[in-house]
C-alpha cells in the first residue's frame, strides 16, 4: 500500500508533494531507504496525450526501473542502466495519472529533482516502438533524426536503379557503414519496385574484408516495431548475403538496417532483382525442400531416440549439414597441403615450450616459454605435419587450431587466441596461440595441435553423493505450477539426494503455484523468498544467491525436471574444480532431442545453442555429447559455479541485463579471469521449454513475445553488443572454419 507522512516530506520534497512511498520504503531524512525485495515510489502526474520528457536526478548514480502505470499495467520507460541523472522519452496517445520507481536492487537514494515536461516530438526512419497507449522513440541513446544531405548518392558497385535517399545514425564512406544504436538506411528506387517478390543480395564484409556475422534487414511495409522485418538478408555463400520480399504496391523506397546493433559493415555489391515465374518455382523448391529436409531429420532423430540409437546413421546422411562438414574437411586436407608447398620460413628446430614431458615429433626441441615458437598446454601434443607447417610460417610467435582426440577421432572444438584476456586459458601463464595478425604473430589455419583424453576440462568421475561439496540450488519463479509440480518432484524424488533450495517467488498469483510453495517451504532444505517487484530474473537469482549457504551455487529455471538423480552432484563436482568457471548441464527436450549442449557466439548480439535438435542418443561432433567441453558460454536455465567466484564477479548484471543475456554475460566474465566455461554431459536433465519459444510475435502485451518483450530484448542486445562486441564476433571456443550461425559444427558455405 503506498503512502505518506510527515516523515517522509524531506525525501519526497523533489516531487513536490505528489509522491507516495510503498511500505516496504523507509524514509530517512533526506533519503529512501529501499528493502532488498520490494519498494518502490509512485508519482502523481497529470499527463494529455502527446510527447514527454522524464527527467530524474539523483544525489549518487543507481540503478532504477520507471514503469508508467496505464491501465493496461506498467509499461516500463527507456532509462539509462546506471545513471545520476535518468532522463525518458515516451510518447503517449491516451492520459498518464502515475509513475512509479523503483532501484534494480536494495539501496538508499536521494532525490534531488524530478520533472516530467512536455517535448518535441522525434523523427524516425523507424516505427516507434508501441506498448499500449505508451510509445517509445527507436532507440535510447542520443535523438538522431533522418539526415537527407546524402540524397542521391550511390556506394561504389551497388544497382544504378539504387540511391541513398536518407541515413539515420548511420555514417557512410563509400561502402563503409558505421551503425549507432538502430541505425537504418532509407533506400530509393528509380523506378519504383513493382509488386512481386525481389531478391535483394549483398556482399557483408569486417573492416579486414572477412565474411561479416551480420544479417541485414529490410523492413517490412508499414512495419509495427524497428524489427517488424520483411526480410533478412542472411549468408548464402561467404559474404554473399540474400533475402526476399514480397511487396503488395508499388514501392519507391525501403528502409534497410544494415545491421542489427552497433558496429562497422561493410556492404558491397548491392543488388535487387524481381523475381520471375521461373524463379519463383526455384524458390518454392528450394523452401519446400528445405522443410522436407528439417522435417525428414527431425522424425529421424525421434525414431533413433525411441528405438536405441539404431536410425541414427540415418539420420546423419539425411542431414545436408553433415555433408557440407565431409566435403569441409577435405577442402582443409587440400589447403594443408598447398601451405606445406609453400618455402621454408624458419632455419633450424620448432621451439616448443611445454608445461611437462611430452613426446615431440621429429624437427622439434624443447623451449622455455618466452623464445618459443609455439606453447602446448597439459595434455597437448603436436600433428605430424606441424613442424612442416611452423617452419613456413614468417618468424615470431605462431598460433593454429586445436583438436581433441577421442576413440581415434579429431576435430578441431577451441582456439585460443591472445593478448586478449577474454581468450587467456586457465590458470594464467603462456597462452598457445596469438591472434591472427597480433603481436606479430602468425595464424596457420589447420590443426596442428591435439589433445587426448577431452579437451581443457575432463569429464568429471561419478563420485557419490556425499562427496559433493555444499551445493545450493537457486531458482526463481511466478505461477506456472504445471512446471513447478514438476521440477519439485523430480528433485525431491526418493532415489535423491536434494540439495539446499531458495526458492525465490516472483509475485505469484496463482492457487496452485502457492499451495506448492508452502508445501515445499515446509521442508527443512528448503527456504521461500518472496518478492513482489518488476520482473527481473538477474535480480531474483542474487537475491536467491544472498540467502544461500553452500560452498557451489546451483541456478536452475522452474521448467527443469531433473530425471537423473546423479546430475546435481556431476554438475557440482565439475563446479568445484579450481580451473572451471561456469559448468553447465547438458539439457534436453521432453521428446529426447538435444536442446542445450553449450553456447556459441555468432555476431552481433547472437548466441546459438550448439548442436541443437540433436538426437539426445548421439554423441555428435567428434564426442562432444559424452565428454566435458570447454565452451565460451552455457545457458542459466541449470548451470553451477562456486559461490566465492559468483560474489567476487557481482552475480548477475542486474542493472544491465534483466532478463536476457545475464547468463551469458556472467561466463564470459569468467573467462576475462582465466577460467573455463564447460559443458558437463555427465549432467543431463529435461527443459520443457517449448521448441518453438523465441522471438514469435503475440499480440498479448505482457506475454513473451509481445511487444514489451520486445523492446526489452532489442534494448539488452544492444547492451550485449556493447560490451562485448569483438568476442562476439570470433568465438574463441569454436573453430574459426565452421560457421557459428549454424552451431553444428559444419563449415561456412
Amino acid at each position: 500500500m503506498a503512502r505518506s507522512s510527515p516523515d517522509a516530506a524531506a525525501a519526497l520534497a523533489a516531487f513536490g508533494g505528489t509522491a507516495r512511498l510503498d511500505g516496504a520504503v523507509v524514509a530517512d531524512g533526506e533519503v529512501l531507504d529501499f528493502a532488498p525485495r520490494a519498494g518502490f515510489v509512485v508519482v502523481r502526474v497529470a499527463l494529455a496525450p502527446g510527447c514527454w520528457r522524464l527527467r530524474l536526478t539523483l544525489a549518487d548514480p543507481a540503478a532504477l526501473r520507471v514503469d508508467a502505470l496505464t491501465g493496461d499495467g506498467p509499461i516500463p520507460l527507456p532509462v539509462p542502466a546506471v545513471a545520476k541523472v535518468v532522463e525518458a522519452r515516451f510518447a503517449l496517445s491516451a492520459p498518464l495519472d502515475a509513475i512509479r520507481l523503483a532501484p534494480v536492487k536494495a539501496a538508499r537514494l536521494k532525490i534531488v529533482a524530478f520533472s516530467v515536461e512536455p517535448a518535441p516530438a522525434w523523427a524516425s526512419l523507424l516505427p516507434d516502438w508501441r506498448m499500449g497507449p505508451v510509445a517509445l522513440p527507436p532507440r535510447q541513446a542520443g535523438e538522431a533524426s533522418p539526415e537527407t544531405e546524402v540524397a542521391g548518392r550511390r556506394p561504389p558497385g551497388w544497382d544504378e536503379a539504387i540511391t541513398i535517399d536518407a541515413v539515420e545514425a548511420v555514417r557512410i564512406a563509400g561502402t563503409r557503414f558505421e551503425v549507432e544504436e538502430a541505425g537504418a538506411v532509407r533506400l530509393a528506387f528509380a523506378p519504383p519496385l513493382r509488386p512481386g517478390l525481389w531478391s535483394f543480395a549483398v556482399k557483408a564484409l569486417t573492416e579486414d574484408g572477412a565474411p561479416a556475422l551480420v544479417e541485414p534487414r529490410i523492413l517490412a511495409q508499414g512495419a509495427a516495431s524497428p524489427l517488424d522485418t520483411a526480410a533478412i538478408l542472411r549468408p548464402v555463400a561467404g559474404a554473399l548475403h540474400r533475402g526476399v520480399v514480397r511487396l503488395d504496391r508499388p514501392t519507391p523506397v525501403v528502409v534497410l538496417r544494415p545491421r542489427t546493433q552497433s558496429g562497422v559493415v561493410d556492404l558491397r555489391e548491392l543488388r535487387v532483382r524481381r523475381l520471375s515465374p521461373w524463379g519463383r518455382i526455384r524458390l518454392v523448391v528450394r523452401l519446400a525442400g528445405e522443410a522436407v529436409g528439417r522435417r525428414l531429420l527431425m522424425a529421424t532423430s525421434r525414431l533413433a531416440t525411441s528405438r536405441g540409437g539404431g536410425l541414427e546413421a540415418v539420420a546423419r546422411l539425411a542431414t545436408p549439414a553433415d555433408r557440407r562438414h565431409r566435403r569441409g574437411r577435405g577442402e582443409e586436407r587440400a589447403a594443408l597441403a598447398r601451405w606445406l608447398a609453400r618455402p621454408v620460413m624458419r632455419e633450424g628446430p620448432v621451439r616448443v615450450a611445454t608445461s611437462g614431458t611430452v613426446p615431440l615429433p621429429a624437427g622439434a626441441v624443447a623451449a622455455d616459454a618466452a623464445p618459443a615458437d609455439v606453447t602446448l598446454r597439459p595434455g597437448e601434443r603436436l600433428t605430424e605435419p606441424a613442424v612442416e607447417a611452423i617452419r613456413r610460417a614468417p618468424p615470431g610467435p605462431v598460433s593454429a587450431d586445436a583438436a581433441w582426440r577421442v576413440l581415434g577421432l579429431s576435430s578441431s572444438p577451441e582456439r585460443f587466441a591472445a593478448p586478449d584476456p577474454i581468450r587467456q586459458r586457465a590458470g594464467g601463464g603462456p597462452l598457445p596461440l596469438a591472434a591472427d595478425g597480433a603481436a606479430g604473430g602468425t595464424h596457420i589455419p589447420f590443426v596442428l595441435v591435439e589433445r587426448r583424453g577431452g579437451v581443457s576440462v575432463a569429464a568429471p568421475a561419478v563420485r557419490p553423493s556425499t562427496a559433493r561439496p555444499p551445493v545450493s540450488l537457486i531458482t526463481p519463479t511466478r505461477d506456472a505450477p504445471h512446471h513447478l509440480a514438476r521440477f519439485l518432484a523430480t528433485l525431491f524424488a526418493p532415489s535423491a539426494d536434494p540439495p539446499e533450495l531458495i526458492l525465490v517467488d516472483n509475485g505469484s498469483r496463482d492457487a496452485r503455484a502457492l499451495r506448492l510453495l508452502e508445501e515445499a517451504a515446509a521442508r527443512p532444505e528448503v527456504t521461500l523468498i518472496r518478492d513482489d517487484r518488476p520482473f527481473n530474473f538477474a535480480a531474483l537469482s542474487n537475491l536467491g544467491a544472498a540467502a544461500a549457504r553452500g560452498d557451489i551455487l546451483i541456478f536452475a529455471n522452474n521448467d527443469i525436471a531433473f530425471t537423473d538423480p546423479a546430475a546435481i552432484d556431476r554438475l557440482a563436482v565439475a563446479a568445484a574444480r579450481p580451473q572451471v568457471g561456469v559448468a553447465g548441464a547438458r539439457l534436453l527436450y521432453p521428446d529426447g532431442r538435444v536442446q542445450h549442449a553449450g553456447l556459441v557466439l555468432a555476431g552481433e548480439a547472437r548466441v546459438r545453442h550448439l548442436e541443437r535438435f540433436l538426437s539426445g542418443r548421439a554423441g555428435g561432433y567428434m564426442g562432444r555429447q559424452r565428454i566435458a567441453t570447454s565452451v565460451s558460454a552455457v545457458t542459466g536455465a541449470l548451470m553451477a559455479l562456486r559461490a566465492e567466484l559468483f560474489f567476487a564477479l557481482g552475480g548477475f548484471d542486474a542493472a544491465r541485463y534483466p532478463v536476457l543475456y545475464n547468463d551469458i554475460d556472467l561466463c564470459l566474465r569468467v573467462r576475462e579471469r582465466g577460467l573455463a566455461n564447460c559443458l558437463v554431459p555427465s549432467a543431463t536433465a529435461v527443459h520443457h521449454e517449448s521448441v518453438s519459444i523465441g522471438q514469435q510475435p503475440s499480440d498479448a502485451l505482457f506475454s513473451r513475445g509481445g511487444a514489451i518483450w520486445r523492446w526489452a530484448r532489442a534494448v539488452e542486445a544492444e547492451r550485449f553488443r556493447m560490451d562485448w562486441g569483438p568476442v562476439l564476433d570470433l568465438d574463441p571456443c569454436y573453430p574459426s572454419a565452421f560457421d557459428p550461425l549454424e552451431a553444428a559444427f559444419v563449415t561456412r558455405r
